[in-house]
């Protein structure tokens, strides 16, 4: 089961959720655990009205709700993107990825973990840019070019590292445990032992 951060100053310092109807605060909450590790939600209407208990859900006065709020001064009226719609089948939390991990300097870094797989799913839905134009990510480093692949290639790198070492003379040392034992048994059957049938050595 996902465990995730929650703002638990949301009921009292954030004026556009205390205003919210409790259908659109209830389902604001739905969606928020539902969704995947990058704040992405595959609009499921009927899942949400039977998981909630709703006789109805009216996705479009939701989001209108959860993006609008009134200037304290002017009481005018002001339009946020706290959700987005995404490709007419997702809804898009625009700020889920940022403060799930964001580090203490505020900035999300992208190099591992469940941050780098969740910018992966924005990417896959074109929306790296947005996140980052906008403002709503904002990460330690830069992306690099082609780093889609970056986590890859260093998984390789890796396992060449760990399967192709060499001692100090130039021999390769395989940190493959499987084929790391079979040298072995080369090597003590070289020596003059005998293997039997349990495979202890006999000598």
């Amino acid at each position: 089961m996902p465990k995730r951060f929650t703002d638990t100053d949301l009921w009292k310092n954030q004026r556009w959720f205390r205003k919210l109807s409790y259908k659109n605060k209830i389902s604001f909450f739905y969606i928020k655990d539902r969704c995947n590790h990058a704040g992405l939600w595959k609009i499921d209407c009927n899942d949400l009205m039977e998981d909630i208990g709703f006789d109805s859900f009216d996705l479009k006065d939701f989001i209108d709700s959860i993006n609008t709020e009134y200037d304290g001064i002017t009481g005018n009226k002001v339009l946020r993107d706290r959700i987005l719609l995404v490709k007419n089948n997702h809804l898009w939390i625009t700020g889920f990825l940022q403060f799930q991990y964001e580090g203490k300097d505020k900035k999300v870094s992208w190099k591992g973990g469940p941050a780098y797989t969740a910018l992966m799913q924005l990417d896959s839905f074109g929306l790296i840019n947005e996140g980052l134009s906008k403002g709503y990510i904002t990460l330690k480093e830069p992306l690099l070019e082609g780093w889609q692949t970056l986590k890859e290639k260093e998984e390789v790198r890796d396992k060449d590292s760990l399967t192709n070492k060499k001692n100090k003379n130039g021999k390769i040392i395989s940190r493959n445990f499987k084929a790391q034992g079979e040298e072995l048994l080369a090597e003590r059957i070289a020596r003059g032992g005998r293997v039997v049938a349990n495979g202890e050595e006999n000598y």
